[in-house]
């Protein structure tokens, strides 16, 4: 009886779960951050929202680098990216996710 308990279990798990990233596209900058005077790590968090296809339909600022060029960059890979939906009861639903850009000088 309780090898049936994680069968049951992971097959709710695929049926119901939150938007995941797909592939997650990588900034384009205009520069290295040395040239954009970029001399610490400087992180963006948005909120990406999509519909029951995947398709992104709002990207929020949640946090910014307080850089222009860094958080227009994180802003279209994040626009970039593919999502899976959320599913509910096996059914595709629109949902949110977080999309984070970490720029590290010494990462470079």
């Amino acid at each position: 009886m309780h090898a049936s308990i994680p069968a049951y279990v992971a097959l709710a798990d695929q049926c119901n779960h939150p938007v995941s990233i797909l592939m997650q596209a990588q900034p384009q900058l205009p520069g290295t951050l040395e040239s954009l005077h970029v001399q610490q790590r400087r992180d963006v968090l948005l909120e990406v929202r999509v519909n029951a296809r995947g398709d992104v339909t709002l990207v929020k600022m949640l946090q910014s680098s307080h850089t222009r060029d860094l958080d227009t960059a994180a802003d279209r890979a994040a626009r970039n990216s593919r999502y899976s939906p959320a599913m509910v009861d096996c059914k595709p639903k629109a949902g949110e996710t977080l999309f984070r850009v970490t720029y590290d000088p010494a990462q470079e």
